[in-house]
């Protein structure tokens, strides 16, 4: 899918879409997540950015903010109950099924997002270039099996 609503000058095809989901410890509650340690990368990241969207939304004032710079070390901390994040449904979905974190939806408007391939709109078009936009367009591309299609 191609949407040009950046510029004239650019095009974005829809690369995948995924959802964004709130992870807990697996004894933690959708209602005692208000009060648990947020952990999370730096200001700047867009999964951060939406997480803080919805407790502003919600009025909702985390207690405490913990930067981290591996999203490996905010999974295992998170297994361990040291607080609370906001990622995508994929990257979680092994500790799930092993019942090691409790995953909570958000609404739509905080927990869908696109991510999508950017271009110039005068850029020439490679072969390469046009069966990997071609085959994104036709074939489901998730975060899994992304890198089946680049090289």
């Amino acid at each position: 899918m191609t949407d040009s609503t950046f510029s004239p000058e650019i095009m974005s095809h829809v690369v995948f879409e995924e959802e964004l989901v709130l992870i807990s410890s697996k004894d933690k509650d959708f209602g005692d997540l208000k009060t648990e340690p947020v952990l999370c990368f730096s200001k700047g990241c867009g999964y951060r950015a939406r997480l803080e969207k919805w407790f502003e939304d919600q009025k909702i004032k985390p207690r405490k903010v913990m930067e981290f710079g591996a999203l490996e070390t905010i999974l295992r901390s998170v297994v361990v109950g040291l607080g609370i994040t906001f990622v995508p449904k994929s990257a979680v979905s092994d500790l799930e099924k092993e019942g090691l974190i409790k995953t909570h939806p958000l609404p739509e408007k905080y927990s869908h997002v696109k991510t999508v391939f950017i271009r110039r709109a005068d850029t020439f078009l490679t072969t390469t270039l046009e069966k990997f936009l071609e085959t994104t367009e036709t074939v489901p591309v998730t975060p899994r099996n992304l890198s089946q299609f680049v090289e």
